[in-house]
């Protein structure tokens, strides 16, 4: 725009010039008409600027259903003593807690270049406040992809790297050489209970032993910042997807903090249809 600008002001002039020879001089001579032109040249492109400025922002929504039907507020609608759900086991359970952390929040415009739209974010289903997180100024581009780490990658997840966060020690996974557990993070808090409301289960993943049971999540998505608009996308868990495909899980009363096979198997569960783009 600015360039066309300039352009058509070199031409105009051009063709003044050949129209008026008497008046091109003094316009070139007078730095009076100099000044009044280039300050006219600036005020365009300032106008200019103003229009071309987008004010373009992407709402990422996280929402948490068993197959189609959400769960609003997981842990404080559901009377405990009510165990509504069932697994692929055939368990009967609900949700009294859900909590989990994902790093490298990317999207990818059509060039699959990578923009980093936020290292680490913390999701706890029981508060509105983390379970939205908008994006403001956004790069001027078409953009096709979203990314994702469920949890932390096997460099990142350091022991105390987030103290002064508030989930730190809701999540913090224990640091101790006996038991060969490496620090960090958890992965996922997903708690509740199942068969009978005396019996309770607890999912936490995250670096049992030193491994690592992080995931990579890539999922399609399409909006075009190129426009004035507020996009918003909806990023859905299936809960009831942990516990199917390809690995029928079993809920039990053990803890897996210390069980590499159950770690694995929420996994390969995770990188199957878990996560998806609500549509």
């Amino acid at each position: 725009m600015k360039i066309l600008f300039l352009i058509i002001i070199i031409f105009y002039l051009k063709y003044k010039q050949k129209q008026n020879k008497k008046f091109s001089l003094i316009f070139v001579k007078s730095n009076k008409m100099k000044k009044i032109i280039l300050l006219v040249f600036i005020l365009t492109l300032i106008a200019c600027d103003k229009d071309e400025r987008i004010d373009s922002s992407l709402k990422i929504q996280f929402s948490h259903t068993i197959d189609k039907t959400e769960i609003f507020s997981c842990c404080s609608e559901i009377n405990p003593d009510s165990l509504i759900y069932t697994n692929e086991a055939g368990q009967a359970f609900n949700i009294l807690t859900l909590k989990y952390i994902i790093s490298n929040l990317k999207i990818y415009d059509t060039n699959n270049k990578e923009h980093l739209l936020k290292d680490v974010h913390y999701i706890d289903a029981s508060e509105t406040e983390n379970t939205s997180i908008t994006f403001n100024d956004l790069d001027i581009r078409n953009y096709n992809k979203l990314s994702f780490t469920f949890g932390f990658n096997q460099i990142e997840n350091i022991d105390n790297q987030y103290l002064n966060e508030s989930w730190h020690s809701s999540m913090f996974w224990p640091n101790n050489s006996i038991t060969t557990q490496p620090g960090g993070y958890h992965y996922m808090k997903l708690e509740g209970f199942f068969d009978t409301i005396s019996q309770s289960y607890r999912c936490h993943t995250g670096p049992t032993f030193g491994g690592d049971y992080s995931f990579e999540v890539e999922l399609p998505i399409e909006f075009d910042a190129n426009q004035n608009e507020k996009h918003q996308i909806i990023l859905k868990m299936n809960i009831l997807n942990w516990f199917k495909t390809p690995n029928n899980y079993v809920l039990t009363s053990n803890g897996i903090m210390d069980n590499p096979t159950a770690q694995e198997s929420l996994k390969e569960n995770g990188l199957n249809n878990v996560f998806s783009i609500q549509e």
